[in-house]
């Protein structure tokens, strides 16, 4: 697993000197210091530092603010904070791409906006309330085969395959099929 952080000059040039002194790389001076606080944690009642059993783990993840819908992606493991917020599935009933496909249509955009929060904000409580319908394994493998498309198209774009536009033209027609196979899995007609 590979895990991007951003560091600013001082904090890089510290991790440097350790990674130097302790002769390590700096992405095991890195892991240490969190194995570290991870297990000294429990002991000080006063620490905040929350969420460590979730760090490194595999989830989804959407922006707290958003504009007119939600968007969620696959997130690899790293360290999370508030502005990111992460879920992790725990049943094997759902996948992660089931998760991301159902969040990024327009109904549950729509659903969270006019019966959950109404502000631009989305958060974990706000997702808590977001009611998901078990699929059927069919389903669960039409939207996952739905999230694989749409990651073809983001890979595509980023590796300059597609332009920006094609990529864009390609996932406005693949929101249309989400937003048709989630209105059918809430059997909702349109």
């Amino acid at each position: 697993m590979v895990a991007t952080v951003g560091l600013n000059s001082e904090i890089e040039n510290t991790l440097l000197e350790l990674s130097n002194v302790l002769q390590k790389r700096k992405s095991d001076v890195i892991r240490d210091a969190i194995e570290f606080y991870a297990k000294n944690i429990k002991k000080d009642k006063k620490a905040r530092f929350q969420g460590y059993n979730f760090y490194f783990k595999e989830g989804f993840s959407w922006s707290d603010i958003h504009t007119i819908e939600i968007k969620s992606r696959l997130k690899s493991g790293g360290v999370y904070d508030v502005t990111s917020m992460s879920l992790f599935s725990v049943s094997n009933l759902f996948s992660d791409k089931f998760f991301i496909t159902i969040l990024n249509s327009s109904l549950i955009s729509d659903y969270s906006f006019s019966f959950v929060n109404n502000t631009p904000h989305f958060q974990i409580n706000d997702a808590r309330q977001i009611p998901i319908i078990v699929p059927t394994s069919a389903q669960l493998k039409e939207f996952e085969k739905i999230f694989d498309k749409a990651k073809k198209i983001k890979i595509e774009e980023f590796s300059s395959k597609i332009t920006k536009e094609e990529a864009k033209q390609k996932l406005d027609e693949l929101q249309k099929i989400v937003d048709k196979a989630v209105y059918k899995l809430y059997d909702i007609k349109v």
